[in-house]
């Protein structure tokens, strides 16, 4: 999670390959409709923005869902993300698993660790299609990437994390 120096005021907010919204810093109020469309949903997200944006763009997905009186959990790696792992692996209604999981530089982990990710995102996702648990029981994972980078994840997990695929943009990067 590195510091980057913010060029544009207002962003381009682009959902699956819609452009829904462009909104002017600070507030991004545009934004909103937009925001509260995916964060009520329970599938995974993949917010790729400016570094600096990351944390604006989990807050307001987070307060805006369904899981905003849960807890937010921030994961660097794979280690930090081990209650995760470990909780759905046990009962996913553990209580230590609720709530919202960022997820920074997943393209770091180790490929064991992408692996297991992505059988949890699975695992969610035959839970939440298949009606076995109320959405607040589902974690919610935010899979956060810097806007530009040329990292992957292993395919199968990009196949399972980005359901929602969400880029925040500068405005003028998104006119040319």
């Amino acid at each position: 999670m590195t510091q980057t120096q913010i060029h544009s005021e207002e962003l381009t907010l682009t959902i699956n390959g819609s452009k829904l919204a462009v909104g002017e810093r600070p507030e991004l109020a545009a934004l909103e409709p937009a925001l509260r469309s995916i964060a009520l949903s329970d599938s995974p997200i993949v917010v790729r923005s400016l570094p600096d944006d990351h944390e604006h763009f989990l807050a307001r997905l987070h307060a805006l869902s369904r899981r905003s009186d849960l807890p937010v959990h921030r994961c660097s790696s794979a280690r930090e993300a081990q209650r995760l792992f470990a909780g759905v692996a046990r009962d996913i209604e553990e209580t230590d698993t609720l709530g919202t999981w960022a997820l920074y530089d997943v393209h770091a982990w180790e490929r064991g660790a992408q692996e297991k990710l992505s059988s949890l995102l699975e695992h969610l996702d035959l839970a939440r299609l298949h009606g076995r648990l109320r959405h607040e029981r589902i974690p919610r994972v935010v899979m956060l990437a810097d806007l530009g980078s040329k990292e992957k994840v292993l395919p199968a997990l990009d196949r399972r994390i980005s359901y929602f695929t969400m880029i925040a943009a500068p405005h003028e990067q998104t006119e040319k």
